[in-house]
């Protein structure tokens, strides 16, 4: 009887972790991303795809964000600059933008990426990237 109890309690734990994971994956037509802001001023970004998004991200916060999974045609405006090009949010990412007086020293890594407006990485494993 005990070992029933406990088989039917790790089939529940599973159970719940299995539906807790899913939709996060390949079951939800939503991804949540995190963006980062690392300079002294707001960071805009207007994402147009199916939907279309309006972000602002106050200066030295990090502001979560859950929007329809898409590859956007983007408009950033941050440090006094704008630039124009995708975002492909098809699953989780994390933007970090550096300080406005900085370069990236390095673009960070495909699922955290570090976003310098003054040289954006490009390439098939960025996903933020200026046309």
């Amino acid at each position: 009887m005990k070992k029933i109890a406990i088989f039917i309690v790790a089939l529940l734990v599973l159970g719940v972790f299995f539906a807790a994971i899913y939709p996060a994956y390949a079951g939800s037509k939503l991804v949540k991303f995190k963006i980062i802001n690392k300079t002294d001023q707001n960071v805009y970004i207007q994402l147009d795809g199916d939907e279309f998004y309006y972000l602002t991200i106050m200066p030295e916060t990090t502001q979560k964000f859950t929007v329809e999974r898409d590859v956007y045609k983007r408009t950033t405006w941050a440090c006094g600059y704008a630039s124009v090009g995708t975002l492909d949010l098809s699953s989780q990412i994390k933007l970090n933008f550096t300080p406005c007086e900085l370069t990236a020293p390095n673009q960070g890594e495909p699922t955290q990426e570090k976003v310098s407006l003054y040289d954006s990485p490009t390439g098939l494993k960025w996903r933020y990237q200026d046309k």
